[in-house]
């Protein structure tokens, strides 16, 4: 698997002491037929009837690279009307609120939300990560049906395969041209 090829390369690991064990969601849960309609999913996050709504579920942590998202999530709202939404809690909400004021960028921290809600407001699902182990909120996106952009880590491919799109790692401006290309043509969030 490349994940694990990713850790044996990047840490050192010894490749027999390697075991990927694959993360599922249920299935069940995580059905776009259940829970609150989409109207009311976007209401309750504050997205406007016109604003691409964006979307992320993560730890706010360094190797989530949510910095990244914000700024890309700036630069497409210059071109088109855009919000971001982050749903989750972790020491660098402090950091990421600052860079939110300081860009003006349209992304809100809502702290912990029901994953199913928040998916179902969405148009897109973002995650830049640097690092994941196995990125149950990508898995979580895919099974609602939700077009996905992620960071192109080996951990992110390898679980979206050819149901999402991929950005470079660590660079926000192609990130941001990645969401624009997603915003203006449809038919690429369909995949």
């Amino acid at each position: 698997a490349k994940a694990a090829r990713a850790y044996t390369e990047g840490f050192d690991v010894p490749h027999e002491r390697m075991e990927v064990i694959a993360n599922t969601v249920d299935l069940r849960a995580f059905d776009p037929a259940k829970g609150p309609s989409r109207e009311e999913a976007r209401a309750a996050l504050g997205f406007a009837p016109d604003e691409f709504a964006v979307v992320t579920l993560a730890r706010l942590i360094p190797l989530k690279a949510l910095p990244e998202a914000v700024k890309a999530v700036s630069i497409a709202s210059k071109r088109h009307p855009v919000r971001m939404v982050i749903a989750g809690e972790g020491a660098e909400r402090g950091n990421i609120q600052s860079q939110i004021d300081a860009l003006g960028a349209p992304v809100s921290l809502v702290g912990r939300r029901d994953a199913v809600s928040v998916l179902k407001a969405a148009d897109l699902f973002v995650l830049p990560s640097y690092m994941e182990g196995m990125p149950v909120s990508l898995i979580e996106a895919m099974a609602m049906g939700v077009p996905s952009l992620c960071s192109d880590i080996p951990e992110n491919t390898e679980t979206g395969g050819d149901a999402a799109v991929y950005s470079p790692v660590r660079d926000p401006e192609r990130f941001a041209e990645a969401m624009i290309s997603l915003i203006e043509d449809p038919a690429r969030r369909c995949l």
